[in-house]
């Protein structure tokens, strides 16, 4: 007895338990776990015919007293059916949207999972049509599902576009059709703050058969792309890239195509978004490896620059063991008479041609071009493709990339001369060429800028610690300074007679002197006296001049000097078509040379490539060493018209 009332306490209990789950899920609440569908379908009163576009609301019983709550909304597709997943058990009422159509209010009610339709009748209030509109990605081509667009409509007469009432969002085909009145003009937008835009799209509904509108939404995004040295703050366009995507949702980013940088170091990526894109550099002889990655969250094109660091340079000091001469193909400009070449920390190799009076330009893929320089002769300023040089001949670079020669006449009568310019590089490698210095008229005044005056300027170097520039006149015997901060000009050595004579300042003597160069430790300067066969070091603590060599072996019209970081100092010989170096320096013409290319004895000419000892050059000049890529430049343009390589094969 004990055990039944026991048995009935726990049945009614386990009653009481479901008729209250039961109670909760009529009205609604926990229900999310059992669902089925329901199906609802709208005829035109007049006609009996589906009547496509029109919204539909679906009520859900909330409360025992019968309240009832609307759970959600949609648009009747062409065949005037528009499909509910419902949970159950539940009550339900199914109405249509009153702003258009008058119509009947459907319960119904589900206990089991059985689906049910639902045919409901609705009245036109005025005269109506459907607009179809389908949303395609313009990537794929395929249809964009519960896609959001702002559709309203504006009759005629009317000013105002009126919204439909809410965001439409289109169904699993990318179809989404409103009914709305006409004739009257309709307004479709991609609404605000979503990841994709579009421009607004009018169409027309004129009569009761409707209209379709295709709206193709750019999924896809610019990132436009620029690639700047970080040093210069120029472009860069021969780097490769790697371009990777990673869409929303995946971990991983995967490399996509892009194409090249263009002239100009831009680039456009088209990616999917949203997504990021992530933009590397790998590295190479002058730049650090770099990337950049670019969040894509809506349609808007996005900038973005990758800056590349220098490195430092791979081959400070120079191997001078097993070199080898080659040639530098710059048939493209058909360079002639180079005078001297320098290279810049980004892989630009410029030369000075006096006989074309051009400045050129070689890229690092080795592309010739003339980067300043009408080709006429004469010493006029201006935009670079515009100015005028009269027979450049030494070149020089600053810390930021700005140039420096001088207009020498190249010994050719004609046009004005005599001066100091500067070429400014601008990102694009626009250039534009001033006068710093000198009057146009041989002379040997100090002064300011153009009021000073020089006879042939040859041979310029750069200090950095002192920010001035060095010059020597080959036809004044002497040695200037132009101070960088007020064109300053000043005579530091040389009393303009030609000899080589030791001294200070003014006292001592040069003999056509063209190469200047600073040493390691930028307490000197290295002059080299073509025609006096001699190379001096001028102290500039004290301007004091001290002969280094004279008539020296090894030392036959040296014109061009190279020094490196530790101190060694490279020579071209203009007469003596060979390079040598000085292997031991000491004062009063104690110091003693070697030859490390060109012939081995005399001063046999040639056009020869090869290894050191067996190439011939035809009056070399400038020389400069490339410590990035340790290559050697040689502009052997006295009797000839090339620039010359020189590396060591034991480096790779």
């Amino acid at each position: 007895m004990k055990t039944f009332f026991t048995q009935i306490i726990l049945f009614s209990l386990v009653a009481m338990v479901w008729i209250g789950c039961s109670k909760k899920e009529h009205w609604g609440e926990g229900v999310d776990s059992q669902k089925t569908s329901l199906k609802v379908t709208v005829l035109n009163t007049k006609d009996q015919k589906p009547v496509s576009g029109i919204r539909t609301i679906l009520m859900r019983r909330i409360t025992e007293s019968g309240t009832f709550a609307n759970v959600d909304t949609g648009r009747t597709n062409a065949e005037g059916i528009f499909t509910y997943a419902v949970s159950y058990p539940n009550e339900f009422k199914v109405t249509i949207d009153t702003t258009f159509y008058s119509g009947e209010e459907v319960p119904t009610s589900y206990n089991t999972n059985e689906p049910q339709e639902v045919i409901m009748h609705a009245t036109p209030k005025f005269g109506m049509a459907p607009i179809e509109v389908n949303v395609i990605d313009s990537i794929s081509g395929e249809p964009m599902k519960d896609f959001n667009l702002a559709i309203s409509y504006r009759q005629q007469g009317k000013l105002d576009f009126i919204s439909t009432g809410g965001i439409e969002k289109t169904d699993e085909n990318g179809h989404v059709i409103v009914s709305l009145p006409w004739p009257s003009e309709v307004k479709i937008e991609v609404p605000e703050g979503g990841f994709y835009a579009h421009e607004p799209v009018l169409a027309t509904l004129g009569s009761d058969k409707g209209t379709t509108v295709e709206l193709k939404i750019p999924t896809d995004v610019k990132v436009e792309l620029t690639v700047f040295d970080a040093f210069y703050k120029r472009r860069l366009t021969d780097i490769p890239l790697k371009v990777s995507l990673k869409k929303e949702g995946e971990s991983e980013f995967i490399e996509i195509e892009s194409d090249p940088l263009d002239n100009q170091g831009f680039v456009s990526i088209n990616a999917a978004y949203p997504a990021e894109v992530k933009i590397e550099f790998a590295g190479n002889n002058w730049f650090e490896p770099a990337n950049t990655i670019v969040t894509l969250g809506n349609a808007i094109d996005k900038p973005a620059n990758l800056l590349l660091a220098i490195k430092p340079p791979r081959y400070p000091e120079p191997n001078l063991n097993n070199l080898v001469i080659g040639t530098l193909d710059l048939d493209k400009v058909g360079i002639s008479k180079p005078r001297d070449v320098i290279t810049d920390r980004i892989g630009n190799i410029y030369i000075t041609d006096a006989d074309k009076n051009q400045i050129i330009r070689v890229d690092r893929k080795g592309d010739p071009s003339v980067l300043a320089g009408k080709g006429t002769k004469e010493s006029t300023d201006g935009p670079g493709d515009q100015a005028q040089f009269n027979g450049p001949w030494g070149l020089a670079i600053d810390k930021a990339g700005n140039l420096y020669t001088v207009d020498n006449t190249d010994g050719a009568s004609g046009g004005s001369a005599h001066k100091v310019r500067k070429i400014v590089i601008d990102e694009f490698y626009n250039t534009t060429v001033s006068t710093i210095a000198g009057s146009g008229s041989s002379g040997s005044t100090d002064g300011i800028g153009t009021a000073a005056s020089f006879n042939r300027p040859a041979g310029i170097c750069y200090d950095e610690r002192r920010n001035c520039l060095y010059v020597t006149e080959w036809g004044g015997h002497r040695v200037r300074k132009i101070s960088l901060e007020d064109r300053k000009v000043t005579t530091i050595a040389g009393s303009g007679t030609s000899g080589v004579k030791e001294g200070t300042g003014v006292e001592a003597q040069f003999q056509i002197p063209w190469g200047v160069e600073l040493s390691a430790d930028g307490n000197s300067l290295y002059v080299s006296s073509w025609n006096g066969n001699a190379l001096s070091k001028i102290d500039l603590s004290n301007n004091y001049v001290s002969i280094l060599g004279k008539g020296k072996d090894n030392l036959g019209s040296a014109r061009g000097i190279y020094v490196t970081p530790a101190n060694q100092v490279i020579l071209a010989n203009t007469s003596g078509n060979y390079i040598s170096k000085m292997n031991h320096e000491e004062e009063g013409n104690m110091s003693i040379f070697s030859r490390i290319a060109g012939p081995p004895t005399g001063t046999t000419a040639g056009d020869t490539d090869g290894i050191a000892s067996a190439a011939r050059f035809k009056g070399p000049i400038g020389i400069f060493y490339d410590p990035y890529t340790g290559i050697w430049y040689i502009a052997d343009g006295d009797k000839a018209s090339r620039i010359r390589t020189m590396q060591s094969s034991d480096i790779n």
